[in-house]
């Protein structure tokens, strides 16, 4: 049976959007398969609707930005206002850090990085905020655009058919089936059912030799988040607390801090860091989880409310309906970014990415700011070991935990799944396996879709 596609990429969060439109614009004849009924994965249906700081946020990150920017309060540049840790005064007033909009501020300023100082909220460096809705909407038509790309929502893996070294077709629990010559896995589903290697949770120090990594492996995870939007209202309160609900915290030794941005509608989008650690939420059911995460964020808010006055002008207006998960497992794949490659960067030849972020484990004992500059990702963090026809991109791919906690934000996964797709299309064209493609050509064809 010939293949139905030339690509198929599953999971449809920012890698795979990445993956799917730059497979689509490279000629392939593409499917996007998601789950769920919303495009984004932790960025619309989690509520992590902010780009932070970035040293390269070009191609089709600054694409969807400019997509977004035209319609109506979709989205915005932000800056520091606030911040407890790193201010003094009235500009430290708040439980963790307030992110403001600045018209002044350009998308550029989202990627001006300066290595040369330690961090300091003073310095002109803005992220973007946006609405989830506006995303979903943005991306769809940029993939529907492309002219070769079909979008399958509600469509969940539940079975993947492979030989030898390559993956042929796989099933969704509504008993389709999807065939094609390569596979962009951006979730973690494919590699996972095929048997790839999975690694999860903190490595041991002799795993990759990393300084910092613990002498024995542990199964700690990297927190996650139950986002919560919140919403002006006239008349200042401290809102009530539910019955079953105590007013201090039970699940940790004091309770965290926060990261409110306002939204250009006047809303605040809050990120408690964390609401459960990952390994706690990873031995819950969803439903349990859900429920969880919601009373603590409910007590949260009753407390930030009660301690930061200016906080009581807001009300809750509702909790995302996923978990923000910031680490899960990743592959095994032909080279494992280490912490290494971020503190002294080698300048591998097949780089296809620049990274930036620091290593930042919420609830462990690494902070962000420990790399001192830039660093480059190999295009074999995207090759799992097992496969020939398979590539992975996203969160799931070829990290070390150490590597991932630094190695995870948004546009930079959207960025690795542009690689992914790119790989992919390029593979089909000239008749060849992902691996034998030079990095140059998938450089080169990122540059022809707007990257640098």
């Amino acid at each position: 049976m010939s293949p139905a596609y030339d690509v198929v990429v599953v999971g449809g969060g920012s890698a795979g959007f990445g993956a799917a439109l730059a497979a689509a614009r490279a000629g392939a004849h593409t499917a996007l398969l998601e789950c769920e009924a919303m495009l984004g994965g932790n960025s619309t249906l989690a509520g992590v609707c902010c780009w932070e700081p970035e040293c390269d946020g070009s191609g089709a990150p600054r694409q969807l930005y400019e997509r977004m920017r035209r319609l109506p309060n979709a989205c915005g540049i932000y800056r520091y206002l606030k911040h407890r840790y790193f201010l003094q005064g009235d500009d430290a007033a708040f439980p963790g850090c307030e992110l403001g909009l600045d018209s002044s501020m350009s998308y550029s300023d989202t990627e001006a990085l300066d290595w040369t100082v330690p961090p300091d909220v003073r310095n002109p460096v803005g992220g973007v905020i946006f609405e989830p809705a506006a995303w979903d909407q943005c991306a769809r038509d940029m993939l529907r655009e492309s002219g070769r790309c079909e979008v399958g929502d509600g469509r969940e893996v539940v079975a993947v058919e492979h030989g030898d070294r390559a993956i042929t077709a796989l099933r969704t629990r509504a008993g389709e089936e999807f065939r094609a010559r390569y596979f962009v896995d951006c979730c973690g589903v494919l590699a996972r059912l095929a048997g790839c290697e999975l690694l999860q949770g903190e490595d041991s120090r002799a795993a990759f030799g990393e300084p910092d990594a613990p002498e024995e492996a542990t199964g700690r995870l990297n927190g996650a988040t139950r986002m919560f939007r919140v919403t002006p209202v006239a008349s200042p309160a401290v809102e009530a607390l539910r019955g079953d609900i105590p007013a201090r915290c039970w699940w940790a030794e004091q309770f965290p801090a926060m990261v409110a941005a306002h939204f250009p509608n006047g809303d605040l989008n809050c990120n408690m860091l964390s609401t459960m650690s990952g390994a706690e939420l990873q031995a819950l059911s969803p439903a349990v989880a859900l429920a969880e995460s919601e009373r603590r964020v409910r007590c949260y808010w009753h407390h930030v409310q009660d301690a930061w006055p200016q906080l009581r002008g807001y009300r809750l207006l509702h909790l995302y309906s996923a978990m923000g998960v910031r680490e899960s497992y990743r592959v095994r794949c032909r080279y494992m970014l280490r912490e290494q490659d971020l503190l002294s960067p080698p300048g591998y030849p097949d780089v296809i990415a620049i990274a930036g972020h620091g290593l930042d484990r919420h609830g462990a004992r690494h902070a962000s700011g420990r790399i001192s500059g830039p660093y480059g990702v190999p295009y074999r963090c995207l090759q799992p070991l097992a496969f020939d026809n398979m590539l992975v991109a996203g969160r799931v791919a070829g990290f070390s935990s150490l590597a991932a906690s630094s190695c995870r934000l948004s546009r930079k996964m959207m960025q690795l799944g542009t690689a992914a797709g790119t790989a992919a299309a390029l593979a089909m064209r000239f008749g060849v396996s992902p691996a034998a493609l030079p990095a140059e050509f998938l450089r080169d064809e990122s540059k022809r879709q707007g990257g640098r």
